[in-house]
């Protein structure tokens, strides 16, 4: 990929992730962020239950009403943001179980 490209992607991606954070905590979204060059926003279900900065609210809520769905939130991985201890085996946004 030219360098040009590689730029603009990082760039991109920096923007995204501002952006990103600024609306987890703006709208007092349950959030934390991960460890690394670049850290991502990983949002987590509200106290109340009825918020999920993952989805609007009407699909969030219809989620929730189906057991085989509501399932599938349980299976996240992103449940124990750690800093990665090897950041050059794992990428510098590991996530560690």
């Amino acid at each position: 990929m030219p360098d040009g490209l590689v730029r603009n992607a990082g760039l991109l991606r920096c923007e995204l992730t501002a952006r990103n954070a600024a609306y987890a905590s703006l709208e007092r979204l349950p959030h934390t962020t991960s460890y690394g060059q670049t850290p991502v926003v990983v949002y987590r279900p509200s106290d109340c239950g009825r918020y999920h900065g993952n989805f609007i609210s009407p699909s969030y809520r219809a989620i929730l009403k189906r057991p085989q769905w509501r399932r599938r939130l349980q299976k996240s991985t992103v449940r124990r943001i750690t800093p990665c201890r090897n950041p050059t085996a794992f990428g510098a946004n590991s996530i560690l179980p």
